[in-house]
């Protein structure tokens, strides 16, 4: 046992809180985890009427021959006579449903799962780090007694203690790969405060290092001496206004992708969020910034570079002149890694484009494989072979057109986050955008929300269709489209005059179909030649006025460099299972790990500065001409 997780409940405070209340019926909050644990050991000598939860596949189902039910029941059950425990991580909204509900809190229902939240993320943390611990006991003793190491580049993996998913075990493994493989690598673990203790619990960060400390001992008796460097908050440096600055930055971004969890425990304002974000990221940047006046690197290696505390790490990359690697979770198949900046920003697709690597041969192959790629986009739906997130592939006969797209992001999604250069937030473009045009021009105009949002239901998302209303409630003219409608965005593209995005893949889309594309964020592609980029809004309002009234035709060439840019974005993500969200990788030897699908790439990536985009598109055009790559192990 490495923690005693048990230890993290009060089961006689949960006890006497159920007891007060031993004369109601019993009806729990949540079909999951926490209902089946106090089922099994709390409830067994009370009278449980039903379990409730949001989620309709659970409707019938039963636990211990209880069955689940809709939430709606409660509205027929004369109040006083039951109370509710809630037992799911969904609190915050929860609490909002009963009270419309006409309920009261500590009344008609109690937050159990608060009691609980603990050992149930510590638990789960617990079962993920004995399966690394099995993992590293699996590696031969003599397997890394004669690696040397074969390259001069200098290269930190950042390690951070969290209980949340892989964040520990993942960069963990990075070291052994790398290390493996003959590079020069240090392990920087970073004991500073961290998010997860204001947002989750406090003390989480104080439990993970246990953690990571039993098991980077572990490494060592298995891998013999390893690089291992320490940031903690003994040693701090001075920050001058620029550093504030930046703080300021990505504690708003942080609150923006923190609003977007649905199981939020943070029960504050957002601007009391931004105040203790800010205030953990001026204490740890003072602790990082020293590190690194005092510890040189080439290369470092970080999770996403932009989120928590990560961002600093792009910050200080930047001032001591190191490249900045970094990934980004995925999903169970894929991972995104970029040799800079944060990989959700693509900055590999242009560089690729500024700096091309590929023949002329290759380059007028992968503009044959953009277009049928491009086809088979346009015309698919989530459905039917999940190429897109569109809901339908076709138009209504009574579908009215627009002169103006403006096709929205998903707001929190680190695809937009820090991208803003010309309005001060993403709500103030789509709002002052709308309203110029409807005070300035005869244009209409659809705003869009993302199709995406309809999958990722288990998220908040910024909507503004109240203020788009506001502005103007001609649906003639405006017309705000929710995610939910099965209106197909490229078909309502093909009938506009312009589209307007923000940072999403819609924006080269758009000028392949041949129309005029203004942007005004620092995405990718803000300055590539198929796009008109405004650096202040005079210039942004200016370029839709003039472009409305403009019919010319795209050149060729610059259409071309359109389709290398869309292809280059489809083959950003490393197809792999060696990713930050999934545990499978785990259940491998060693040296099955290493030959595992992607994992070269990664190596690559992070070592010699390759990207995954070029990578990709090389194997595939090898894959087309017959060659084949060889195993590391």
């Amino acid at each position: 046992m490495i923690y005693d997780v048990e230890s993290l409940i009060d089961y006689e405070k949960i006890k006497n809180i159920i007891e007060k209340h031993k004369n109601k019926k019993i009806i729990c909050f949540g079909g999951g985890t926490a209902a089946i644990f106090l089922t099994n050991n709390l409830l067994i000598n009370y009278d449980v009427e039903c379990f409730i939860d949001n989620n309709s596949k659970l409707w019938g189902t039963e636990i211990n021959g209880i069955q689940i039910v809709n939430p709606e029941i409660v509205k027929e059950k004369e109040k006083g006579t039951f109370i509710i425990l809630i037992l799911s991580r969904y609190v915050i909204n929860i609490r909002q449903q009963l009270i419309s509900y006409d309920l009261e809190e500590n009344k008609d229902f109690l937050n159990i799962y608060d009691e609980f939240i603990k050992y149930f993320r510590v638990k789960k943390f617990d079962c993920i780090a004995h399966k690394f611990l099995d993992f590293i006991n699996r590696i031969p003793n003599d397997l890394f007694k004669n690696i040397e190491e074969k390259h001069d580049i200098n290269i930190g993996i950042v390690c951070k203690a969290s209980i949340l998913l892989l964040e520990t075990w993942y960069p963990l493994a990075q070291y052994l790969i790398l290390k493996y493989s003959g590079y020069k690598v240090t392990l920087i673990v970073d004991n500073l405060r961290s998010f997860d203790d204001f947002t989750h619990f406090d003390g989480q960060s104080d439990i993970a290092k246990v953690y990571s400390d039993f098991v980077i001992e572990r490494m060592k008796e298995k891998v013999g001496k390893m690089r291992i460097k320490y940031i903690d908050s003994n040693n701090k440096a001075s920050l001058v206004k620029e550093d504030i600055d930046e703080v300021k930055r990505l504690a708003q971004l942080n609150v923006l992708w923190q609003d977007s969890k649905t199981d939020n425990y943070v029960y504050c304002s957002a601007e009391e969020k931004r105040d203790v974000f800010e205030k953990i990221l001026l204490d740890n940047m003072e602790s990082i910034k020293y590190f690194f006046a005092h510890n040189k690197f080439d290369t470092i290696n970080v999770l996403t570079a932009l989120h928590k505390s990560r961002g600093l790490y792009m910050w200080e990359g930047i001032r001591y002149n190191m490249r900045v690697s970094n990934y980004d979770a995925g999903n169970d198949e894929n991972t995104l890694y970029e040799t800079n900046f944060p990989s959700a920003h693509s900055n590999d697709v242009k560089n690729l484009i500024d700096n091309n690597k590929f023949t002329k041969e290759e380059l007028n192959k992968i503009i044959e494989l953009s277009k049928d790629n491009f086809k088979r986009r346009m015309n698919s739906t989530i459905d039917n072979i999940g190429y897109n997130y569109q809901l339908v592939s076709k138009v209504k006969k009574d579908q009215k057109f627009y002169d103006i797209i403006i096709p929205l992001n998903i707001s929190w999604d680190a695809a937009a986050l820090g991208l803003d250069r010309v309005f001060r937030s993403y709500t103030e473009w789509v709002i002052e955008t709308v309203k110029y045009i409807v005070n300035n021009t005869n244009a209409s105009v659809m705003i869009r929300e993302h199709p995406a949002q309809e999958v990722y239901k288990e998220y908040n998302f910024i909507r503004l269709e109240k203020e788009i209303k506001e502005i103007c409630d001609d649906t003639s003219r405006v017309y705000y489209c929710n995610s939910y409608e099965e209106v197909n965005t490229y078909k309502m593209i093909e009938k506009c005059k312009i589209v307007l995005p923000y940072s999403s893949t819609i924006g080269i889309e758009a000028a392949i179909l041949g129309k005029k594309v203004i942007v005004h964020t620092n995405c990718y592609y803000s300055n590539m030649n198929f796009v008109m980029n405004a650096n202040t809004k005079q210039e942004y309002f200016k370029l839709i006025n003039i472009h409305l009234n403009k019919n010319e035709n795209m050149n060729e060439n610059i259409k071309k460099e359109a389709y290398l840019a869309y292809y280059y974005q489809m083959k950003h993500a490393i197809e792999t299972n060696f990713t930050e969200a999934n545990d499978v990788w785990m259940n491998l030897n060693f040296c099955d790990l290493l030959n595992m699908k992607g994992v070269k790439k990664i190596i690559q990536i992070i070592g010699q500065e390759e990207s995954g985009v070029y990578l990709n598109i090389k194997e595939e055009l090898d894959i087309l001409n017959n060659r084949l790559g060889e195993k590391i192990c």
